[in-house]
Formats: structure tokens, C-alpha cells, sequence
């Protein structure tokens, strides 16, 4: 009876707070703290000056987590706050990655969709809908649009052609070392496994989700136990490699807490926020990325790098691709098994890369913007300075 009381109260606040006048706020909206597409373009504007006249906001689901940086406002995703129907309601423009921050937008905000990926490998038709809410989506590629409307049921009059700002730091001279946050030990060279989720976290719609009939040990393909772990931890050792895997944020991972080895780090992304560790900075310090469906594989594809794609389970992926022929648009070794991957791992040192003109050809097939100006781009495009 309470709580039905105060969704009524609620619901009348809501429509109240919609009488609030849109104004020079900026809304953000990200997986994670500072992230993905959205926390490049809050970085481009913060350190532009765009917060001398636009009060920026982020909204997370994170909050009591969240790492305030001096320069935003902090309100909870969907939060019920005084706070939240404000900063809602006086938005004049919103970035986000995800879903819509907002239960409703005014006709005169600008709602930007930047995706969580584009294009996607794996396919999200019916499974994401966050851009059906937007003024406008971004694409990257004008190869893209009919897939991009397809796959994230956007109208083809809202897409706009921009590329990720999240790989604008792979065409920029400012860098850190990333790698030195997580260890001060030397190796010749440093992969990053960024395996999709195949168990989500957090159930949809009330129900959970398995999007791979196969199980593996801690949700790592080909790794079916704990000793094939240890195995490949003395591939590495003999290869005086660095293997660091970075879990999906979404992804049902078994506790990795006690697993301790001398050339294998395990992270999630709880790890890297505690370090303060950009993902896109760490991606472009390291030598190679294992990765299978995800769309990190294109981004990564800006390095111009080698991928590994470990894809044992390809016939057992229930959401099937986005492409016909999907591995077409895998530019590296396809991985079907346990001793192929310690094949790639080795491969590395030899300094063979034959793969690297196929990795130019699907770079220019899906992104137009090979620059470190997309979020500069997106900036000058949507808000008023």
C-alpha cells in the first residue's frame, strides 16, 4: 500500500518536474564510470571549456561507486530524486551509450545515441532498442547504415555519420602507461583477451540469459578447466609473454579473486576503475587482442595490430551474427581450439602478421573516420557552444 502511495506521489512529481524549462545542462550516460563513447565526448567538452556554460551530468548506475572528477554532477540512473527529475527535465542535450537516461524526452532535447558498439559482430536485432528513443544514432561507416538501422531498430533518417570517439585515442599522441597500474614487471610483449559475455549478470526482462550452449572454465572460450589456464600460463612464461584478460562488465564470471599467476592477470572492470585505468589507453599499449564476437575487434582494428579470434563455439552461439559469412569480417587467426590458441600466442614473437592488409581492407569497410577528431566532430555537430 506504501509503496504504491509513494509511486503515485511520485508519478504527480514527475509530471510536475516536466513544466521545468529545458536549459544548459549536458547528460551522460556510459557502462561504466567516464566510459565508452559518451565519456569521450564529456572528456573532449570538459577539457574544451564547454562547462563554463553547460553544466554536465553524469547519470550511473554505479552511483554510490561513482569517482567524482570536481567537474560533473552525479545522479543515479533512473534514480526517484528530487535531483534526477531536475537534471532530467533541464537537459538540453544527451550522449549515451546504452539505454536513455530519461523516462520520456521533451521535443526539444537532443538525445544522441553513440551505441556500445558499432558496427556489432554478433546479432542485437530484437535485443537492443536504445536508439528507437533517439533524435539521432551514430553510424560509422556509410557501408553501415542499413545494417546499423537493422541491427539497433534506429529509423534511417536518424543516423548521422561519425566515427567512435573512443578510438580517438588511438590516433592521439597523449598517452600514459596503463600497463604500469596493473604491474612494474617487464614482458616482451603484452596481449589483452576481451572475451564477449555468454552469460549476462543481470537478468532481461526477469529472465536470465545464456547465449552459448557450451561452459567454460570462468567463461574464457576454449578454456574448459582450470588446468588448461595453468597450461597457458607456461606458454606465456617460455614466450616471456603478459596475458591480461578484461571480462565483459556484463558478463556471469565465476570468483577469479584467489587465481594467481606470473604471466596471466585477471580484471574485470571493477579493477580497472579501482586503478584508474582507461580500457581504450590500455588497448593501444598492447601488442595483440584475443577477442571472438565482440565489437572491440573493430575498434581494435584502428591499431592495426594482430586479433585472435577464438570462435569453438560459433556453431553453438545462439544469437547468431550480424554479417552473412561473419568471418569474413574477422581479419586474423580463427581459433577453434585450445592448442590453436597457444598456436597465436606463440606466433606473436615470431613477428609474422600476415593478416595486417585484410585488417586495413574491413577497417575501411566500417569506419570512415580513421582520426582522432570524432568526438571534436560530434561536439561541433549537436550543441551549441
Amino acid at each position: 500500500m506504501i509503496k504504491k502511495f509513494l509511486k503515485l506521489i511520485y508519478g504527480a512529481l514527475r509530471k510536475l518536474a516536466s513544466l521545468i524549462p529545458v536549459g544548459n545542462v549536458i547528460l551522460f550516460e556510459a557502462s561504466y564510470d567516464y566510459g565508452g563513447n559518451a565519456g569521450a565526448v564529456y572528456s573532449y567538452l570538459k577539457a574544451n571549456g564547454y562547462n563554463k556554460k553547460y553544466k554536465l551530468v553524469w547519470t550511473s548506475k554505479n552511483y554510490s561507486a561513482f569517482k567524482k572528477d570536481g567537474c560533473c554532477e552525479v545522479i543515479p540512473y533512473l534514480g526517484h530524486s528530487i535531483k534526477n527529475l531536475y537534471y532530467e527535465n533541464r537537459a538540453k542535450y544527451i550522449f549515451y551509450d546504452n539505454m536513455p537516461p530519461i523516462a520520456k524526452l521533451k521535443k526539444n532535447v537532443c538525445s544522441v545515441y553513440l551505441t556500445h558498439g558499432c558496427p556489432p559482430l554478433k546479432n542485437c536485432k530484437g535485443k537492443i532498442n536504445a536508439g528507437r528513443l533517439s533524435t539521432a544514432a551514430l553510424c560509422s561507416s556509410s557501408n553501415l547504415i542499413d545494417l546499423i538501422s537493422e541491427q539497433y531498430n534506429i529509423k534511417k533518417e536518424k543516423i548521422f555519420l561519425s566515427g567512435l570517439p573512443r578510438n580517438d585515442i588511438f590516433y592521439s599522441d597523449n598517452k600514459t602507461n596503463e600497463i604500469k597500474k596493473i604491474t612494474s614487471n617487464q614482458y616482451s610483449k603484452t596481449v589483452i583477451w576481451m572475451p564477449t559475455f555468454r552469460k549476462l549478470s543481470i537478468p532481461t526482462n526477469g529472465t536470465s540469459r545464456n547465449d552459448s550452449d557450451k561452459e567454460y572454465f570462468l567463461g574464457l572460450p576454449t578454456i574448459d578447466n582450470k588446468a588448461k589456464l595453468d597450461a597457458l600460463n607456461n606458454v606465456l612464461k617460455k614466450q616471456d609473454t603478459l596475458l591480461l584478460i578484461k571480462f565483459h562488465f556484463g558478463a556471469l564470471t565465476e570468483e577469479f579473486s584467489d587465481l594467481k599467476y606470473s604471466n596471466i592477470i585477471l580484471m574485470d572492470q571493477k579493477e580497472l576503475d579501482c586503478r584508474n585505468i582507461n580500457l581504450y589507453l590500455l588497448l593501444n599499449e598492447t601488442d595483440a587482442l584475443i577477442s571472438d564476437y565482440s565489437s572491440v575487434t573493430f575498434d581494435y582494428l584502428n591499431t592495426n595490430k594482430p586479433i585472435g579470434y577464438v570462435i569453438d563455439d560459433i556453431n553453438e552461439y545462439k544469437l547468431g551474427f550480424a554479417f552473412d559469412n561473419v568471418t569474413d569480417y574477422m581479419p586474423g587467426e580463427l581459433i577453434r581450439s585450445y592448442q590453436e590458441l597457444e598456436g597465436f600466442i606463440s606466433s606473436l614473437n615470431e613477428n609474422n602478421d600476415k593478416y595486417s592488409n585484410d585488417r586495413k581492407k574491413i577497417l575501411n569497410i566500417v569506419n570512415d573516420f580513421q582520426n582522432e577528431n570524432n568526438a571534436k566532430h560530434i561536439a561541433e555537430m549537436f550543441i551549441e557552444k
